[in-house]
């Protein structure tokens, strides 16, 4: 395995700016440039360089137009990028809460009927153009000091995916040695009884029909052995069992929670990571769905992660921009870390112009 082609790869020598999940927001992203510098052509008078941790689309305003810049930025050697999990979403052909952008339609409920204004790809060629970029990122990059993956270290997922060229040759791979231990482990035949269990109680886990609804062991167990695909380890981070009552989010009733993974990271290598939704003024954690457990509870908003303060998150919410455009109260932001400064440089959410969406 080469290191143009292994999944791991080579991160810029040289100072840095590091920034957190953009969401389609370009006027945001085209702001936070600016503050930090640089110029139209991604250059920067002090030869800084930019590298982006991955969920670049969905959700906000210009998911192609974000694209189009980061993809021209690293063309140019001005930037690096890695796979965030809404890009891996897309490369699978999942159509998620967001993403209707991607299939030719510009507006999509997150469930608050709250409305997000998109501009969606117009042709297929430019749809195709997208997946096509999102193929040629890698999952992590690394050098000596720093390590930056879109939502989680783990060196186990890390050794496999180094020895890897194709995320979605892996991710198959992968979901196949998961079917094996599924089976392996007898969750077959504990899942059937767990559903018709949930029959019998005239329940439907695809509904929120019941605030009782019961916590189902094997059906858990599942759920965290699914995400230990080592590609959905790194770009969604670990789950576990939630210990208790299960929780309503994307559609269904759910058995296993996010892992606060960096309180068991031990490394001397600095980790940052976006993918976990930060308040850039209040402790914990932000959520689309207030019942969802949050990794980040208690934690204050620039607090660095884990027992030696080795794992930096800078992803302060600019996702949850179309929320602030429906009059909800949140102040979401774009982060940039700089590095080896290590500090972080705020952007707020920029009002769209009227030009700046097409359609919607």
């Amino acid at each position: 395995m080469t290191a143009l082609t292994s999944l791991v790869r080579r991160l810029f020598e040289g100072p840095l700016d590091l920034i957190g999940d953009i969401h389609g927001e370009l006027p945001t992203l085209q702001a936070l440039l600016a503050k930090l510098g640089y110029d139209e052509q991604g250059e920067h008078p002090d030869g800084r360089r930019l590298v982006f941790l991955g969920d670049l689309v969905d959700r906000g305003l210009d998911s192609p137009g974000v694209v189009d810049l980061v993809r021209r930025l690293v063309e140019r050697g001005r930037a690096q990028c890695v796979l965030g999990n809404h890009e891996l979403n897309l490369m699978r052909g999942k159509s998620k809460e967001g993403s209707r952008w991607f299939i030719g339609k510009d507006v999509e409920s997150d469930g608050d009927d709250l409305r997000m204004r998109q501009r969606p790809v117009e042709t297929d060629a430019e749809r195709q153009a997208l997946l096509d970029f999102f193929a040629t990122l890698p999952i992590a990059l690394e050098r000596e000091d720093l390590r930056v993956v879109h939502a989680c270290w783990d060196e186990r997922a890390v050794a496999l995916v180094r020895e890897a060229s194709s995320v979605i040759a892996l991710f198959d791979q992968e979901e196949e040695r998961i079917s094996r231990e599924i089976v392996a482990q007898g969750l077959e035949g504990r899942i059937a009884a767990e559903n018709a269990g949930l029959v019998r109680e005239d329940l439907d886990r695809l509904k929120k029909t019941s605030e009782q609804f019961p916590f189902c062991e094997a059906i858990g167990e599942k759920e965290v052995l699914e995400q230990g695909n080592a590609i959905r380890q790194l770009t969604s981070g670990p789950q576990s069992l939630v210990g208790g009552k299960p929780f309503f989010v994307g559609g269904k009733w759910r058995m296993s929670k996010r892992d606060r993974w960096w309180d068991g990271y031990e490394g001397e290598t600095v980790v940052v990571v976006g993918h976990y939704w930060r308040s850039q003024h209040t402790a914990g954690g932000l959520a689309t769905n207030p019942d969802e457990p949050d990794p980040l509870a208690g934690i204050e908003p620039t607090a660095k992660l884990g027992p030696k303060g080795g794992v930096r998150v800078i992803d302060y919410s600019v996702g949850l921009g179309y929320k602030r455009r429906s009059q909800v109260e949140i102040e979401p932001s774009l982060a940039a870390l700089r590095w080896p400064e290590d500090a972080l440089v705020f952007q707020a959410l920029v009002a769209p112009t009227g030009d700046s969406v097409r359609g919607g």
